[in-house]
């Protein structure tokens, strides 16, 4: 039987994992799950795909992943190989490592990012190998919630921006008991999860073949808008200072900074990246989950102010 097409979006949002083949032990001690580290932070500068989230258990690891570009086989590729090589030359060994290609699935952020990392963070509890989740060491979760110190390449941004940037509320929806999602919930109950998790219209656009991160734009004009022209548009509507549209503002929803981010997104013509460096948030993944947070207003209040200054750059 012919293998399933992988899919690759720029943009994308992955859960991605892979065992030993015949279930055997992937990291036999801490120098294999350090040089693994070392691989994972490499993938954002050699691949341009960013690391949210992961856990590494003795015969498989998990990651929450956001691909700038749509190269995830690539850059899993990459991690998978380089490892084999630098575990097969530590053990002694030869021959293939992991069971064969990884199982990814492409999630809907707005409505499971945030039960994806609790799915994958409470895997050592789940399995009975730890009974305190910010005492394992071998996830991304005790850098969520703990001070000890993180990798510098770990995005923790958007996870905790969908809790109030607050580690404590994170703690708490990841350690008490219950899924509370039960799209999230019933997908990883299945025995074999499809490819593919979030609601029905986000399915259809990725089954044809449409840009999940670009939502249905229209065809922008010859001349895209200047972000500068955007950014103070937003800012007299709102009737805030440009520089307050392009600060953070910590547990407070900036909602003039979340429109000029969609309407730039929309009609600038801007990457990820570039939007990332102008709106000064160190992770393109940030921008990623604002412009989603953004699309899910899509019908409130909220909206319709976006509509109004979208009405007024175009007329200009």
């Amino acid at each position: 039987m012919a293998r399933s097409k992988r899919i690759e979006s720029a943009g994308g949002w992955y859960h991605v994992s892979n065992r030993g083949a015949g279930r055997q032990r992937i990291f036999r001690n801490d120098e294999h799950r350090l040089t693994f580290l070392e691989l994972l932070g490499s993938l954002q500068e050699q691949h341009r795909v960013e690391v949210h989230a992961y856990c590494m258990m003795t015969n498989r690891y998990d990651l929450i992943v956001h691909t700038l570009r749509a190269n995830l086989s690539m850059a899993m590729r990459h991690l998978g190989g380089v490892y084999t090589q630098r575990y097969n030359r530590m053990t002694g060994r030869d021959g293939p490592l992991f069971r064969g290609r990884f199982r990814a699935t492409l999630f809907e952020p707005e409505i499971a990012l945030l039960a994806v990392s609790r799915h994958l963070h409470r895997r050592p509890l789940v399995t009975g190998t730890v009974q305190r989740l910010d005492r394992y060491r071998w996830s991304s979760y005790p850098s969520y919630v703990t001070s000890r110190r993180q990798p510098g390449w770990l995005q923790r941004a958007a996870i905790l921006e969908l809790t109030g940037e607050n580690a404590r509320s994170y703690r708490q929806y990841v350690e008490r008991e219950g899924e509370s999602n039960e799209l999230v919930r019933r997908f990883y109950r299945q025995t074999r999860p499809g490819s593919i998790l979030g609601s029905d219209s986000f399915r259809r656009q990725v089954l044809r073949g449409q840009d999940p991160e670009a939502g249905d734009h229209p065809d922008l004009a010859d001349d895209p808008i200047p972000p500068r022209r955007i950014i103070r548009l937003t800012a007299d509507h709102f009737g805030v200072t440009r520089r307050s549209v392009l600060t953070s503002t910590r547990g407070r929803l900036n909602r003039a900074r979340l429109a000029a981010l969609w309407l730039c997104r929309r009609h600038s013509r801007q990457t990820l990246e570039q939007l990332a460096e102008l709106f000064r948030v160190s992770s393109f993944g940030t921008v990623s989950a604002a412009l989603h947070r953004a699309k899910s207003r899509m019908g409130d209040e909220f909206w319709r102010e976006v509509q109004k200054i979208e009405r007024q750059l175009t007329l200009d």
